[in-house]
């Protein structure tokens, strides 16, 4: 058994990709044998607390099979997005997009990427060109607070994120600001997926609730563990509480 990082199926189901520190793994998915490894021939250099390392090789952040199968695409340390051929276990494209590139998210038609991006300490989503790393769109959370997870819609229009606060925040593509801020209520709300058509967005995580949002008005159309609604007694105290302290504030 080996320890790694992230799994994934290719799309035929023929194949696994394992990614371990600065390896890409391909395995046969039927005998679990290696296939090939892919690894960059560059050294990384990182710092910390004023000290260098030196790596034989530059860290994968996470990697991805093409819809069709036949490429692997992958985010490293040093920033670069970087697209190998499976058949041949051979890099095709590298392209440089963030030193401060974090994860990264491809778009259905694989021409844009949605990456987190390190900036002033925080995780900010940004848009890049998949073919040459230029920069398209860069999404504005309004100081809310790190980003979690995030998710593109199946159509491309819309962007998804859940938040460290209970925020889940929807852009378009092509506008900086939030489409929508909906409050989630409890914290906890570690994933989110848009609907195969776009229109929806769900959010759950550990606080094991689920919602589901229309994407397009915000709405919120359905949950699973319903918000607390104090009982008919629990009313009628609260109004004669606060009768209370009127009075006393009235006397006084």
């Amino acid at each position: 058994a080996i320890e790694v990082e992230q799994a994934a199926w290719s799309p035929d189901g023929k194949m696994i990709l394992t990614v371990r520190g600065d390896e890409i793994g391909l395995w046969d998915a039927q005998t679990l044998k290696p296939v090939r490894k892919l690894k960059v021939s560059e050294k990384f250099r990182s710092y910390s607390r004023s000290v260098n390392y030196e790596q034989d090789a530059v860290p994968v952040g996470n990697a991805v099979f093409s819809r069709d199968g036949r490429r692997i695409l992958a985010n490293y340390a040093d920033g670069t997005f970087r697209t190998w051929d499976v058949r041949t276990g051979r890099q095709v494209k590298r392209v440089r997009v963030a030193a401060n590139l974090r994860s990264f998210l491809l778009f259905r038609d694989e021409k844009m990427i949605l990456a987190g991006v390190y900036d002033k300490h925080k995780l900010r989503l940004k848009v890049f060109d998949a073919g040459n790393g230029e920069e398209h769109a860069s999404f504005d959370d309004q100081g809310t607070g790190d980003i979690i997870e995030s998710v593109v819609s199946p159509d491309g229009k819309h962007i998804a994120a859940a938040l460290a606060e209970p925020l889940v925040l929807i852009w378009d593509v092509d506008d900086p600001k939030p489409r929508h801020v909906l409050e989630i209520g409890p914290a906890g709300f570690s994933a989110i997926a848009f609907s195969p058509d776009g229109k929806a967005v769900a959010a759950g995580g550990q606080n094991q609730n689920l919602m589901l949002f229309d994407a397009e008005t915000g709405v919120k159309l359905w949950q699973l563990i319903p918000s607390y609604q104090p009982s008919e007694l629990e009313t009628r105290l609260a109004n004669e509480r606060k009768e209370r302290h009127a009075s006393l504030d009235a006397g006084r």
